[in-house]
């Protein structure tokens, strides 16, 4: 403040009416005087009811610059002012006081300015300086005017998919030191004690001056209107308990402040984007949000994010999330996220889900305790005790369905598995196709004949020895009958007893324990041929269970004549072949056609003539019944069939219509490609006699 006081130089009356003229001289001492008890507070010009009201410390002081404090006419009280710069530069009204308030929820900034404190606010063009964290950068750069603050004139940000400002804000408003607030997703303990430290503060200054107040209550606010004690009693006494009660109500803010955020439970976060919700420190309830591809996205909307690095932050959920801010987001934490446990996708070997799993967790705890955080539903999940506890299995995945239990579904879930890239878009997932092709034909079993003669008249004597395929039998006697030839060919002509064919070592010819096929099981009736011929007889050979035509698909029965008598003689003869299936066939797939495959074309053979033709498949499997071509007795559990016939079965791989959801939650998650398939062009022929393909009964047939 500056205050101009006038001086008037009046001579000393000399008696007469008039005074004596003035005295250039005496003007010129009297004025040195003047200025000599200004600066000396303890001259005379001080005596008279007279106070000062400067600041202490910076304020003038007489010529010795001494601090006004050591005054005795400073008859009114004062608080000294800070040290700080920018502080005392106000407090002295040489610096124009400048403000900001920022309104979280509507992102308006607004500035002002006061010409002193306490004053009006007057509105003022400023431009942020981002001091606070509060307001984030609202993709202004410097120089912006400042009404593109507003957040109508601003633009998105290119590439955000969900504007905060169409979402109610989430989460708790906690107020805060001066007259901001801790809006949203705020749990930062650093931040907080920063925040708390300041309120603390203020709220000391707050009690220093009330204490003022009341130790000085006669004069801390005299002025030139409030000379009288009374007066500047009862103002002291209104503004002291004005501030009572804004203390009060800061000690509140206090309170609560201190309170906030993880002062009173752990810091721990859990977004849950099936549930839509949020819990642990702090609890809400989220959006729900639709992509033109129909994947929904759990929306998460505050007014601000500040989350420090002692938070622990969980995502779970089959949907997308997004974090909206209307402010800044600033994130010092790692959001974790178990594999497979959010948006969804099991990222391997499954071959689906079912549409009921789509907010499920796709590996939920196991074993169940009711406790699991990350699954949807608390109830238990019946599929868990069918995979999991009674297939005896140390883990298990419950939300996916592997390929191996789709037998274990009711038909109404199995229809629910779509075949189509369940992993997501990246993922190594191809389409997997298996497939059987079979050839069979009607059966006819083989039957031959042995038979014996003589010269008319003779008798016959000794006997005759069959072979098969490497094997013989001991003499059998002319006179033999069928059961004794029976069990002479299936004890003789096969490498062991029939109930343990099937166990014999087929496919490894250095394996000491390797045996070639033998005959198998045979049926054998037996009649006289001619009484003339004295014994000479007939049996009749049924191959029951030999595999094709005997001595054209095997090597043939011959039999060593033993027999005495005169041109005494054994013959074996064929009267009906066994039905053998011949020719080849073609394969259709992916409009791509294959072949000609042989009637019994092996695995390695079938897989390079798949690969070479079809130009769509990146792999081809294949195994074959009977892969060692040692099954023709009929007795292996993956033979072929009596008359030849095989079946293939094939696991073909292709990126043809394997088609990828975007999302769990998509609307093409239960889209599938076009399922191929696979035919043939039959070429096969048999010993029976087919004349027509197409209505035959008894034409041989290859299967898809």
């Amino acid at each position: 403040d500056a205050v101009l006081v006038h001086f008037r130089f009046v001579p000393p009356n000399s008696g007469f009416s008039d005074s004596l003229p003035m005295d250039a001289s005496w003007l010129v001492t009297k004025s040195a005087s003047l200025r000599s008890q200004v600066h000396n507070y303890t001259s005379p010009l001080y005596s008279g009811n007279v106070t000062i009201r400067t600041d202490p410390t910076w304020g003038v002081s007489g010529s010795g610059r001494l601090p006004k404090r050591t005054s005795p006419f400073l008859g009114y009280a004062f608080e000294e002012t800070t040290s700080d710069d920018y502080e005392r530069c106000k407090a002295t009204h040489r610096c124009a006081r400048g403000w900001e308030r920022y309104n979280q929820t509507s992102a308006r900034p607004e500035f002002t300015e006061q010409r002193f404190g306490g004053g009006r606010h007057d509105p003022a063009s400023l431009f942020a300086g981002f001091e606070d964290w509060r307001k984030g950068t609202h993709g202004l750069r410097q120089g912006e005017a400042a009404g593109s603050f507003d957040p109508g004139n601003v633009k998105a940000t290119e590439g955000s998919h969900f504007d905060p400002f169409g979402h109610a804000s989430l989460g708790p408003t906690v107020p805060s030191y001066n007259s901001t607030s801790n809006n949203g997703l705020v749990l930062n303990n650093a931040s907080l004690a920063s925040q708390v430290s300041y309120q603390k503060a203020w709220i000391a200054s707050l009690e220093a001056y009330i204490d003022f107040q009341e130790r000085n209550a006669d004069t801390s606010h005299m002025d030139a209107t409030r000379r009288a004690r009374a007066d500047v009693r009862r103002l002291t006494s209104k503004t002291r308990d004005e501030y009572k009660a804004y203390l009060a109500f800061e000690l509140s803010k206090l309170g609560v402040l201190s309170g906030s955020q993880c002062a009173s439970e752990p810091c721990e976060l859990l977004f849950n984007t099936s549930a839509l919700t949020v819990t642990g420190a702090i609890g809400a309830v989220g959006g729900l949000e639709t992509l033109p591809d129909g994947t929904e996205v759990a929306v998460f909307p505050f007014d601000s994010i500040d989350l420090g690095p002692e938070v622990n932050v969980t995502v779970t959920g089959q949907r997308a999330m997004a974090l909206l801010s209307r402010s800044t987001a600033r994130i010092d934490t790692v959001l974790q996220v178990h594999p497979g446990v959010l948006s969804g996708f099991p990222g391997g070997y499954s071959v689906g889900r079912m549409d009921e799993d789509r907010l499920s967790s796709v590996c939920p705890y196991w074993p169940e305790t009711g406790d699991d955080k990350f699954a949807l539903e608390e109830s238990a999940d019946w599929r868990i005790k069918l995979r999991c506890t009674d297939d005896g299995l140390s883990s298990c995945c419950p939300g996916d369905v592997p390929i191996s239990y789709l037998t274990a579904l009711p038909a109404h879930l199995t229809s629910q598995v779509k075949s189509n890239n369940v992993n997501g878009p990246g993922s190594g997932n191809i389409r997997v196709y298996q497939i059987t092709v079979d050839t069979f034909a009607a059966h006819q079993a083989e039957i031959q004949t042995v038979t014996t003669s003589c010269r008319a008249g003779e008798n016959l004597g000794g006997g005759f020895v069959l072979h098969y395929n490497g094997y013989r039998t001991s003499l059998i006697p002319f006179d033999a009958t069928a059961l004794w030839v029976k069990a002479e060919i299936e004890a003789s002509l096969n490498p062991v007893g029939l109930e343990l064919l099937s166990r014999v070592e087929r496919s490894d010819p250095a394996d000491p324990d390797y045996r070639a096929a033998g005959i198998g099981r045979v049926d054998v009736s037996a009649v006289l041929v001619d009484s003339n011929q004295g014994g000479s007889r007939q049996w009749k050979i049924t191959f029951v269970s030999a595999v094709g035509d005997i001595g054209t698909d095997t090597t043939p029965l011959t039999a060593t004549n033993l027999l005495t008598g005169i041109d005494a003689d054994v013959q074996v003869a064929t009267t009906q072949n066994g039905n053998s299936i011949g020719g080849s066939f073609y394969l259709d797939f992916l409009s791509q056609t294959s072949g000609p495959y042989a009637h019994d074309v092996s695995a390695a053979d079938m897989e390079a003539t798949l690969l070479s033709s079809h130009s769509k498949l990146v792999h081809a499997f294949a195994d074959r019944t009977d892969p060692t071509n040692n099954c023709n007795d009929g007795y292996c559990d993956e033979g072929p069939t009596k008359e030849g016939g095989y079946t293939w079965t094939l696991t073909l791989m292709t990126h043809e219509d394997n088609l990828t959801p975007s999302s769990p939650t998509g609307t093409n998650f239960g889209v599938e490609g076009t399922v191929a398939v696979m035919t043939a062009t039959n070429q096969l022929v048999d010993n029976v006699g087919c004349a027509d393909y197409a209505t035959g009964s008894n034409c041989p047939t290859v299967r898809v």
